[in-house]
Order: structure tokens, then sequence, then C-alpha cells
């Protein structure tokens, strides 16, 4: 990178610099069910990193269940809503 000031005589400098970009870690996914029918998926991926938990009931339309951002290695996200319904399938996004 070159820059240049705007002051007489202008004064310029070359930095070179190397920008690394780590993959993200592959997203696994757990899923659970409490006593009483609430449904727990663990997901395990990157800290810091939001990630946006889905459900559907018929796997064509989905609704945002909650998003959540990753503040250890895995992080729970719990569906109350999950007892008494018939089928419930979950996914999870990243932006």
């Amino acid at each position: 990178m070159r820059v240049t000031d705007d002051g007489t005589p202008p004064s310029s400098a070359t930095v070179t610099f190397t920008v690394a970009v780590a993959a993200p870690a592959d997203v696994r996914l757990a899923a659970a069910v409490l006593p009483g029918g609430v449904f727990v998926l663990t997901i395990a991926g990157d800290v810091g990193r939001t990630y946006f938990v889905e459900v559907s009931e018929d796997l064509i339309d989905w609704a945002l269940l909650t998003d959540v951002v990753a503040t250890a290695a895995t992080v729970e996200v719990r569906d109350p809503m999950a007892a008494g319904v018939g089928a419930r399938f979950y996914r999870v996004v990243s932006p």
C-alpha cells in the first residue's frame, strides 16, 4: 500500500502487509429431547459467529426460531414449542 499526504512537499511511504483469513470451522449439530418434550439443539462451531436457527414443519417454508452468537465452542438452543408438534425440522444458517 502506498500513501501520500497533501503537504508541501508531499511525503509518501510504502508498506507491505499480509492478511490471513481463517476458514470457518465446520458446524456440527447434536439434538436431544428433554423431559416435557423440550427440544435442544447443540451447535458446535466458531466462537463469535452468529448462527440463525430456522424451523419448518414441511421442509419448504422456514421461519426463524432464534439467532445466537456463539460465546463458547458450543451453544444450546431450546425449542419449548416442539412438544406436541408432529414433525419439526431444524437448520442452522450462518452468514
